[in-house]
């Protein structure tokens, strides 16, 4: 299964943005060796929820962020979000229903975070970089 190498490329240049990318790399890294050791389903349930709950405060600071050095872009910012929390949300609430996940999940929230990280997240720090976030 794929693991989230932290590398400077990851790095958005705005501290705060950066440890929260970084402690949802290592819980999306903690689903996958679960995954590969054979815990059961069960025991993934904490992981699984550390992960949305942390991914849903990481918005609510993207969110302030934005309102705070972006306030034109922060609604259009704040829906794509919520369609990103909710999807995210989905993938918890078939596996609370007992679905099972399956290593195409994990890799598929894996390749999320990266893109997330590497695309929108550098660009919005780069905007907010440029007008004063540190």
């Amino acid at each position: 299964m794929k693991r989230i190498v932290w590398s400077a490329e990851m790095k958005s240049g705005v501290p705060q943005i950066d440890e929260q990318q970084k402690k949802l790399a290592g819980i999306v890294n903690q689903l996958a060796m679960a995954k590969e050791e054979g815990v059961d389903q069960e025991e993934l349930s904490p992981i699984i929820r550390d992960f949305s709950e942390h991914l849903k405060d990481y918005f609510a600071c993207e969110v302030r962020m934005f309102e705070r050095y972006s306030p034109k872009n922060a609604p259009k910012h704040d829906e794509q979000r919520k369609i990103e929390l909710a999807d995210i949300n989905s993938f918890r609430d078939r596996h609370k229903r007992g679905e099972e996940i399956t290593e195409e999940s994990v890799d598929y929230l894996h390749d999320w975070l990266v893109q997330h990280v590497l695309v929108a997240d550098k660009s919005a720090a780069d905007l907010m970089k440029s007008r004063g976030a540190k």
